[in-house]
C-alpha cells in the first residue's frame, strides 16, 4: 500500500469513526482508493490551496516573494 492508503489507515486508527466504517464495510469495488481517486484528491487540494493563497495576496496591500536556487553536486543550478 502507498502513503494515501496508509494515511487513510491511520486516520481511522485515531479515532475516525466514519472513515473506519467506510474502510471496514465496503464491498472493495466502492473504497474511493484509486490511483484516479488519489490523483483527483490531490489536483483538488491543489486548486484550493492555490484559491486561498491568491485570495490572502488579492486581499493584502504588500506582499513579497522569496525565492532559491538550487544546486547539485557539481555547482551546477
Amino acid at each position: 500500500d502507498g502513503n494515501f492508503r496508509s494515511l487513510l489507515r491511520y486516520l481511522a486508527y485515531i479515532g475516525d469513526k466514519d472513515l473506519k466504517d467506510q474502510l471496514m464495510n465496503s464491498d472493495g469495488k466502492s473504497m474511493y482508493t484509486s490511483s484516479f481517486i488519489q490523483n483527483e484528491l490531490i489536483d483538488t487540494f491543489g486548486h484550493l490551496i492555490q484559491s486561498q493563497i491568491v485570495t490572502n495576496v488579492r486581499k493584502s496591500i504588500f506582499y513579497s516573494i522569496l525565492a532559491d536556487e538550487t544546486t547539485d553536486i557539481s555547482q551546477v543550478e
